[in-house]
Parts: C-alpha cells; sequence; structure tokens
C-alpha cells in the first residue's frame, strides 16, 4: 500500500503547472482514497474546487510508455 501524503500531490500538481509555489498542503480537500486493484492506490481529491484523481500503479516501474 502506498502512503500518499498532501504535500506529495501538491507536489505532483507543481510538476504539472497547476499548482504554484505559494500553494499550500491544506488547499487539498476531500482527499479519498480507494484500491481499485491489489496493485493500485487512487487518490481523489479537491484542489482550488476542481477535482482531480492520482492513479499509483505499483507495476509502472517509471515506464513512459506504461
Amino acid at each position: 500500500m502506498v502512503k500518499i501524503a498532501s504535500s506529495d500531490i501538491l507536489a505532483i500538481l507543481r510538476k504539472f503547472d497547476i499548482a504554484n509555489d505559494t500553494a499550500v498542503p491544506r488547499q487539498i480537500e476531500q482527499l479519498v482514497f480507494s484500491h481499485p486493484n491489489p496493485i493500485n492506490t487512487l487518490a481523489a481529491f479537491t484542489f482550488q474546487r476542481r477535482k482531480f484523481y492520482v492513479l499509483y500503479d505499483d507495476t509502472a516501474e517509471d515506464s513512459a510508455s506504461y
């Protein structure tokens, strides 16, 4: 199981230029985790009134083509 913190999600949003340096972890709201498969963790959350999803897959192994 992957442990995901609001600060981790904020770092991902910054990589995609969705959040800037002034954003703080408490702006990540309604954070809910689920496990659609044993190898996946899905994080659903709201940031600036927009809904986002992050899917962590243990088998991807940093493969861009995956």
